[in-house]
Parts: C-alpha cells; structure tokens; sequence
C-alpha cells in the first residue's frame, strides 16, 4: 500500500459513494431536497443530544470490550486502546480495504511497544469473534421477537453465522504448524521470523481459559455496544416521525454490519454501501422507502459529527499521521517482536 493507491482508492470511492447519494435523491426524492426535508425533524434537542451521545459512545464502548481481553496478558494504557480503535475505523474511511481496520490494530498496537505479535493477533481475533457471536444472538432473538419473514431470516443470519464461523477460524488458526511453515517461508523473503509463533500463540490464547471471566466481561461490553446501537436507531427513528421497537432497531441499526463485513469495501466508511443496505432493510420491516432513507442519511451525519472528530484526535492524540500509519503499515512486521 502507497499513499498514491490510498489517494487513487479514496477519490474513486468517494465518486462512487457521491454517486449513489444522488440516486437516492433522484429515485427516492425525485430530486426535491424539499422533499426530503419534510420527511425529518429536529424539533427535540433530546433526541438530538441523545442520537449524537450513543453515536460518540459506540467506538469507545467497542474499544472497551477489547481491552478488557487485552488485560488477559497485561494492563496497558486504556486511553491508547480507545485511540488505536478509532484511529483503525478511522483509516477504513481513507482507504477502504476489507480487514484494514484490524491491520491498523495489529501494526499501532505492536508498534507502540504495547503487545506482542502474538498476543495482538489473539486479542483481536478473540474480539472478532465476540463481537460477530453477540450480533448473530441479538439478530436471532431481534428477528424471533419481530415475527420476521424467511427472507429476512436468512438475509441477516446466514451472514451472521458466516462471519461468526470464519472468525473462529481466524482464531484458531495461528495456532496451525502448517500454517507456521507457511508463514515462515513468506517471511523469509521480507526478514521477518514466525518460527516458534504457533507455540507461543497457542499458550497465550489458552490464558482465556483461566481467565474467563475477563472474556465474559468483554462479551458483556460487547452485547451492550449492540443495545447501543439500537438505542440510537430509535433516536433516528424518532427524527423521522417514525415508530421503531427496540427489536427492529437492532436488526436495521446493528445486525446490518454483517452483511456489510462480507462484501468488499468499494467506498471510504462503506458511504453509499450502508445506506441502500439499511433503507432496504427498514423497507422490509415495514419503514416507508422516504423515511427509510431519510434515516441512513440521518445516520450519516451522525457518523461525520459524532465519530470523525474523535478519530481525528485519536490520530494526534498517538502523535501519528495519515502518512504515519501507512508507513507503519509497511514496516510493522519487521519491527513487531
């Protein structure tokens, strides 16, 4: 990755995302930003603070959870988790490359003298797994609860599942010999040495085990950060004169990120991508296609207010640049203990 590519990526993206934004309007709106516009309303500065709070709260609370898997093997610096996290989500909106944001996590983490290799690629592949079995729980129950139709049934939990099985199989799989030899091979081409990894990875993830109320903990964290996420939905929902449950909330607001996670990343912050997926799915649950909309466009916003300004401090918080990370990105294996 050089920052020409990341540039090349970000403005076909955010072509691309443009792009479908002015197909909403156009379909959806007919053009008529006025048309839009009636559609919403801010009439409660509740509502407003509200949205915006759950908004802010939802990386940190994400950032939570992972720390409290990371104090498995040692207690670090909180704030710099908070910030790492951030800063990964943050890079996903500049160079939108699918598994880039815990590519950031490994190489800020390891490059910060925080964790080693192996424990970093354990705690967050234990985080991903936690994190995709929460979702795939609250989506099951979530669909149970609203009655869903068998489209909606396997729309939202074949992916669920698929992501749940494809991250314990990330996680187990350093713990492979074979795939040792494999990465010791490749390594050798770049000066980097795996040898003793699937050893010292398997030891460090059976730590979990004796330490298992810490992953309960997280798992906790992790099931709250989905009840965030449907919080602020209703909030959403509220803007738009609309009438969401807590259940629907979850499914359109949360249980939507599992479709996202499996398609390729086309546009910076998946713009454009989220929105069609998330007026698809408040169609299907019954949301008129206008109000549908209006809500990932009000989600957007929300997104831009609430959690840009956090990712950007979080970049200077841990005295890094946009350029910074993409050469960490580079040279992070040859530096990683």
């Amino acid at each position: 990755m050089n920052k020409y590519r990341v540039k090349r990526y970000a403005i076909i993206g955010a072509i691309i995302g443009a792009a479908v934004y002015i197909g909403i309007f156009m379909h959806i709106y007919g053009g008529n930003i006025a048309s839009f516009l009636e559609v919403i309303s801010f009439k409660d500065p509740k509502v407003i603070a509200g949205a915006y709070i759950t908004r802010f709260l939802g990386p940190i609370v994400h950032a939570t959870s992972w720390y409290i898997l990371i104090l498995t093997f040692r207690r670090i610096s909180y704030l710099k988790v908070v910030a790492i996290t951030c800063t990964s989500v943050f890079v996903e909106f500049i160079a939108p490359i699918g598994g880039i944001t815990e590519v950031v996590k490994l190489a800020l983490i390891t490059k910060l003298g925080l964790l080693n290799k192996e424990e970093a690629i354990a705690t967050i592949a234990a985080h991903r797994v936690v994190v995709t079995a929460m979702i795939a729980c609250t989506t099951f129950l979530s669909l149970y609860a609203v009655n869903a139709s068998t489209n909606l049934y396997l729309s939202l939990m074949i992916p669920s599942l698929v992501l749940v099985g494809l991250n314990i199989g990330i996680y187990l799989l350093p713990r492979s010999k074979h795939v040792e030899r494999i990465l010791v091979r490749l390594g050798s081409k770049f000066g980097v040495s795996f040898e003793g990894m699937a050893d010292i990875y398997s030891k460090k993830i059976n730590y979990y085990i004796t330490k298992w109320y810490l992953v309960f903990l997280a798992t906790t964290i992790a099931v709250w950060e989905r009840l965030l996420n449907g919080i602020f939905g209703l909030f959403v929902a509220n803007m738009t004169n609309m009438s969401l449950n807590i259940f629907q909330s979850l499914l359109a607001f949360d249980s939507l990120h599992t479709i996202i996670w499996l398609l390729p990343a086309i546009t910076p912050g998946n713009v454009g991508i989220y929105e069609a997926i998330q007026t698809a799915l408040l169609n299907l649950l019954g949301i008129s296609v206008k109000e549908a909309a209006a809500m990932s466009i009000i989600t957007r916003v929300y997104f831009l207010i609430a959690e840009y300004p956090t990712f950007a401090a979080s970049v200077a918080f841990l005295g890094l640049s946009v350029t910074g990370i993409i050469k960490t990105l580079k040279t992070n294996n040859s530096k990683t203990r």
